[in-house]
């Protein structure tokens, strides 16, 4: 009896227990994998949730003066330009196409950032919308408007 357990386990338990035993190394290691992932996730999102939570409380701050006074610019300055563009990549509206006096088009985003300002609930879409966009289109935007500011400083 003890030679029939111990041929079985020979020839069906140890096999199985390699399998097992390869598979569980291969779990161990895509967990520490995903470990390290969710650990850089987690830093990153220590550093950007202060910096969100800044933001809502910025947009907070804003009032619907605030808002009529952009509105009313017929030319704005390039910052306040750049920053509604930026909204407008978040909140998804498209640009209006302009002649650049060359033959060609240029992409003109204060109509359409008028258009976001009309509207009353402006502010609460954009921070509802800055939490779901995930398409990543305004982390260039975002980035461009980090190195405007670091060349023209609070000068421009």
């Amino acid at each position: 009896m003890m030679a029939v357990v111990e041929k079985e386990k020979i020839e069906k338990v140890e096999p199985k227990k390699a399998i097992v035993m390869a598979d569980e190394a291969e779990a161990n290691k895509a967990a520490a994998a995903a470990k390290v992932i969710k650990d850089e996730c987690e830093a990153a999102l220590a550093v950007a949730m202060p910096v969100l939570n800044e933001a809502l409380a910025a947009l907070d701050t804003l009032s619907a003066n605030d808002i009529n006074y952009v509105k009313k610019l017929a030319n704005p300055p390039y910052l306040i330009k750049l920053v509604l563009e930026a909204v407008c990549v978040i909140l998804e509206a498209k640009p209006a196409k302009v002649p650049d006096g060359k033959g060609g088009q240029l992409l003109d985003y204060w109509k359409p950032s008028v258009t976001l300002l009309n509207d009353k609930n402006f502010l609460q879409n954009l921070k509802v919308k800055s939490f779901s966009n995930e398409k990543g289109a305004f982390l260039s935007y975002w980035q461009k408007c980090v190195s405007v500011f670091w060349v023209c400083g609070f000068y421009c």
